[in-house]
């Protein structure tokens, strides 16, 4: 924590490191320490509250990543008081057998952290494809050619 009692960059880092780690292993006990047990997650086919729920989605989920789960972030913002962050960025998971195009392209994201007795835990979590509203279907953001 900084001098100022504010959470540092690094922390909220860290945390999101521990959630990468037990996705890679598919750890679904490490992964709820990740979170408060009553969090609400508004995902890009579901909405749901709850740990129990969340952790249901990832057992349906892990078929479709044989390989280990990979989590990548880019342009990541963090705004942070001394028991609050949130954090905005785009995302993308690997380790899916897939040649859809939802496989490569980065996800809107945004994680809602709160400490509790010094631990960073996610209270909500969103994650979104832009939305061609006229065609009706999704906008993929890809990297630059």
């Amino acid at each position: 924590m900084s001098k100022t009692g504010q959470p540092t960059h690094a922390e909220i880092m860290r945390a999101f490191a521990q959630w990468d780690t037990a996705l890679r292993e598919k750890d679904l006990d490490a992964l709820e320490r990740c979170y408060f047990p009553n969090v609400v997650v508004y995902d890009i086919g579901t909405q749901l509250v709850g740990f129990d729920k969340l952790r249901a989605l990832w057992e349906g989920c892990f078929p479709y990543f044989p390989n280990p789960i990979g989590c990548e972030r880019k342009d990541v913002q963090i705004q942070a008081s001394a028991d609050i962050a949130v954090a905005t960025f785009l995302s993308r998971m690997s380790g899916m057998e897939s040649d859809h195009p939802s496989a490569r392209a980065w996800i809107r994201s945004t994680i809602c952290f709160r400490r509790l007795e010094g631990e960073w835990r996610i209270f909500h979590e969103h994650a979104s494809f832009p939305v061609d509203c006229g065609a009706e279907k999704p906008t993929y953001i890809f990297d630059e050619a």
